[in-house]
């Protein structure tokens, strides 16, 4: 094997070029640095992670570039681990060897102590070389998750080394695992993520890491100790949020929340989750390396390296502490502009030189924004280095490394006494009284992974400020593992709300002797909402104390000697034991109940509504409905959550008779009367005071008469006045009343209603789409007048069909893969307003699954003629306002306080409601017409076979 042409040359000291090319891609990355490819695809096809030896030798996981499920590739395995070697120290590996083959789908590799570690689906596998060859002959079964492997495979990542002599390593969610605690002795069951970590020989095994993303990834740790990882799926709490870099504190347990967290096998420090320090958005992140080295230049010392699958990049994290935590800078470091770049591991050399691992472009298995396999699209492995550092034959020894204070202080709590007093506590007590939340968050670790009871009281001070999340979090794990229950209780009553909030959560954590329901019921009641708040969180996980939780809560409600309570408490414990026989009579019983507080009786109505059975309870259905009917003056101002809750429950009408007492009481507000016109369930039969009420609510556009109208079931007699009506309604009143005429398919009815939409004023807001399903059900010649009422309001119709066909019939034949570059392109620009996988805008619909839905000529249509039809929810409407501007866009958000439009990639307009003079629909698309002025015909037939092969799956 020859060695690969050095890409980049630059002479010793001299500066590289902000942009190199290689092949097929164009890197950029800082002045000063170098990339190279260094290893041929005759060696490594499609490599995915990689490791380092102490002789600097590079061992590659090989992907066999099948997408086809994990168990079926189980079948006959075809991955491999090959070993590169550099032999002349020039930075190339000239040499390699394969280590291993007939491998499963793996997704994680590490030489520890003279043997390669390698995760797969759905363990990890021990493999040794013990004859010297650099072939492996032993291969023995470290770990395995205990089921087969799921259809992602994202069972296990890793394993990765610690600096404190364990091996760590990730478990996917969300399917079931179970485990034995090697510190405890427990067995534990649940569905979370995980990083578990354990001693080389199996033992001490514990989690380190919860969470309830899909899929952590890459572990890496800093010259502290302090352990970081890459997650995909991980928060949405805020927009554009998705996938990270956390930092794995003690207590922490991370987003998304979902319902693998409820289990109370999982740790959980609170209601609140831990975010990750640094948003990547949908990036799809994986590998991850802490760099510690020397070789890139001052400033790069404890940055943080990560690779980004869906983004072609590697990204630079420069850290700095924020409390016990760390925030970062994040900036690009080596980009391609390639779309088949999918860099999967970044690992720091032995010279301190980057190896970055690109896969190609095989990877599409549960990853949509790959949208295209292309096994024959090969990876590679490159070298970022900055230029004249050369590369050492093999691995010196670190002489003289000294621990730093944090690394001592992290380790002291092992140095402790068995009965947990000395110095080793004392160092560690010094540490919590500085006050530095970094310095008492590694202390309050090392105190609570030690089990040292005598620190509870410290660890009790450290919380006792209650700013720091974090630290919060840290401490309440110690304290649980510490599991002083009495102590804890103790602590219940402490000065400091923090505290107390701490105590009530560990307690609720202890195993022996841990909380009771009848402490708790006083604290559901507390003066102090974030006690309120933990307090009703702790009983949302135990299902088992419903029945006293709901005895309890009506027992303090029947006390007037007690005082009012907090009507956002009463519906979250409601909520939370709506479930139970004794949660569901409570909640009846308050909602009708008129001698009951006005806010509790609402209270007990939303609770039935978050409920939603599928069957509303018969006491429910009169509940709700003496709250609708009750002339009480109390019950009149719970009509409309009444009515709210009577639109969630359904109950295939169970509640009309009460709905239409509040529609039909004149003495009702007209928004609440349209509100409860417009919950009835659909084909209700108006009266004819039903019918004047809401024509006239339409014609004054007052919100909601319309929708009303337009699921109710008109009678022969009926049809005229609103067929009248359509005559003079605006545009937006216009579109939405159109339903109503999907049911009256009498001919004569029919045609009558084709007739006044030809002379209606609105009548250019018809759109072609909207109007062809209203009349699917007709018959055929109400569909054909119809057709002859578009090509009138639409004068182009035929000569736009006529254009179509002849482009149709230029069209040569399509290519995927070109179509997918014409995609992407600033040229069409389609990926920044459409979803396509995870990536993209959502100005327009998403097209993940397009080819599935739409054919070649509705996809030809939508690109030449973007107006002709438009997806539902992404209807362009215009906002007149009263200042005379006019605004298109879509519309994401219409109440009470206004509206927001979407007015492009990365762009929207809110307008306060009491600004607007007219919202009407547009019959103009936000997508720009004369896209095949841009596009040649074969670029627009490539555009179109790959859309017609995007179909969420192989292709």
């Amino acid at each position: 094997m020859k060695p690969l042409p050095f890409l980049g040359l630059a002479l010793a000291g001299t500066l590289s070029a902000a942009t190199e090319k290689i092949g097929p891609h164009s890197f950029t990355l800082p002045d000063g640095f170098q990339i190279r490819q260094v290893a041929s695809t005759n060696d490594v096809l499609r490599p995915v992670n990689g490791t380092v030896d102490n002789l600097g030798r590079l061992y590659v996981t090989d992907s066999s570039g099948s997408t086809e499920p994990p168990a079926e590739q189980a079948k006959d395995p075809r991955w491999r681990i090959v070993r590169l070697e550099d032999s002349d120290g020039d930075g190339v590996y000239d040499r390699s060897v394969v280590f291993a083959d007939r491998l499963p789908i793996l997704q994680g590799i590490l030489w520890h102590g003279g043997a390669v570690y390698m995760g797969g689906t759905p363990a990890i596998w021990k493999l040794t070389d013990t004859d010297g060859d650099g072939r492996s002959d032993t291969r023995t079964e470290w770990w395995n998750v205990g089921h087969p492997s799921t259809h992602c495979g994202n069972e296990v990542h890793g394993p990765y080394a610690g600096p404190d002599g364990f091996l760590y390593w990730t478990k996917g969610a969300f399917e079931p695992v179970r485990w034995t605690n090697g510190v405890t002795g427990k067995v534990e069951r649940d569905r979370a993520s995980h990083i578990f970590r354990a001693l080389p020989d199996g033992s001490r095994m514990e989690s380190v890491m919860t969470g309830g993303m899909d899929n952590p990834v890459g572990v890496a740790f800093n010259a502290d100790g302090e352990l970081f990882f890459t997650s995909t799926f991980i928060d949405f709490s805020q927009p554009g949020w998705r996938d990270g870099v956390g930092h794995a504190t003690y207590g922490a347990v991370f987003g998304k929340d979902n319902s693998v967290l409820n289990d109370r096998a999982v740790f959980r420090a609170g209601p609140g989750l831990a975010h990750p320090f640094v948003q990547m958005g949908a990036a799809a992140p994986s590998g991850l390396t802490a760099y510690s080295h020397s070789a890139l230049g001052a400033g790069f010392q404890g940055n943080l390296f990560a690779s980004s699958f869906n983004l072609r990049k590697i990204s630079r994290l420069e850290l700095s502490r924020s409390g016990a935590s760390f925030t970062a800078k994040d900036s690009d470091f080596v980009v391609s502009d390639n779309l088949d770049f999918h860099p999967t591991d970044v690992l720091t050399d032995i010279d301190g030189s980057l190896l970055i691992l690109d896969t190609g472009g095989w990877y599409k298995l549960c990853c949509p924004s790959s949208q295209l396999w292309k096994a024959d699209v090969l990876g590679g492995v490159f070298r970022v280095k900055r230029g004249g550092v050369t590369r050492p034959r093999r691995m010196e020894p670190v002489i003289g490394a000294s621990e730093s204070d944090l690394g001592r202080l992290r380790r002291s709590g092992n140095a402790r006494d068995p009965r947990g007093t000395g110095p080793a506590l004392d160092h560690l007590g010094a540490a919590i009284r500085a006050g530095d939340p970094f310095g008492q968050r590694v202390a309050i670790t090392a105190l609570g992974q030690a089990r040292i009871r005598t620190a509870v009281p410290r660890i009790l001070e450290a919380l006792a400020a209650g700013t720091d999340p974090v630290l919060h979090a840290a401490g309440i794990q110690a304290l649980a593992e510490i599991g002083d229950a009495e102590a804890l209780r103790v602590a219940l009553v402490h000065p400091a709300l923090p505290v107390r909030i701490a105590a009530l959560v560990a307690l609720d954590q202890v195993t022996e002797r841990g909380l009771e329901a009848r402490e708790i019921l006083p604290l559901l009641f507390s003066p102090d909402a974030s006690m309120r708040t933990t307090a009703n969180w702790v009983v949302s996980r135990h299902g088992d104390w419903a029945e006293s939780i709901a005895s309890g809560l009506r027992q303090r409600l029947g006390d007037t000697k007690s005082g009012p309570v907090d009507a956002d408490s009463i519906a979250a414990l409601l909520a939370g034991v709506i479930d139970t026989a004794n949660g569901r009579q409570l909640a009846s019983d308050l909602a009708a109940s008129e001698v009951s507080d006005v806010t509790i009786r609402r209270a007990a109505l939303e609770a039935m509504a978050s409920a939603r059975p599928k069957t509303p309870p018969a006491d429910w259905i009169a509940a709700v409905t003496t709250a609708l009917t009750s002339d009480a003056d109390a019950a009149r101002s719970l009509r409309g959550s009444a009515v709210r809750t009577a639109r969630s429950l359904g109950g295939s009408g169970s509640f009309s008779a009460g709905l239409l007492s509040v529609a039909r009481d004149t003495g009702n507000p007209r928004t609440l009367r349209i509100e409860a016109y417009a919950a009835l369930p659909t084909s209700w039969k108006p009266s004819a005071a039903d019918l004047s009420f809401l024509l006239s609510a339409v014609t004054g556009r007052e919100s909601g008469a319309a929708e009303a109208l337009a699921h109710s079931d008109l009678s022969p007699d009926q049809v005229t006045p609103v067929l009248g009506l359509l005559k003079e309604i605006g545009p937006l009143e216009l579109t939405r009343l159109l339903p109503a005429f999907e049911r009256t398919t009498d001919p004569a009815t029919g045609s009558s209603f084709v007739r006044a939409l030809s002379t209606a004023k609105a009548r250019a807001a018809v759109r072609p789409d909207l109007l062809r399903t209203v009349l699917k059900s007709h018959a055929e010649p109400v569909k054909a007048e119809g057709e002859r009422l578009l090509e009138t309001l639409q004068s182009g119709l035929a000569e736009q069909r006529k254009h179509l066909a002849e482009i149709r019939g230029k069209l040569p034949e399509g290519d995927i893969r070109r179509g997918q570059a014409v995609f992407n392109s600033s040229k069409a620009a389609c990926i920044q307003c459409h979803h396509l996988g995870y990536q993209g805008g959502d100005v327009g619909p998403d097209l993940t699954a397009i080819g599935t839905v739409r054919s070649a000529d509705d996809l030809l249509e939508a690109i030449l003629y973007p107006s002709a039809s438009f997806v539902r929810s992404y209807e362009p409407v215009t906002v007149a306002t009263k200042e005379g501007e006019e605004h298109l866009g879509v519309l994401r958000r219409d109440d009470e306080r206004g509206v927001t439009l979407v007015t492009g990639p990365n762009a929207s307009l809110e307008i306060r409601r009491e600004d607007i003079a007219e919202v009407r629909p547009s019959s103009l698309s936000l997508m720009p017409a004369g896209l095949e002025e841009q596009l040649s015909l074969r670029d627009l037939s490539d555009l179109l076979a790959f859309l017609k092969n995007t179909k969420w799956g192989k292709n």
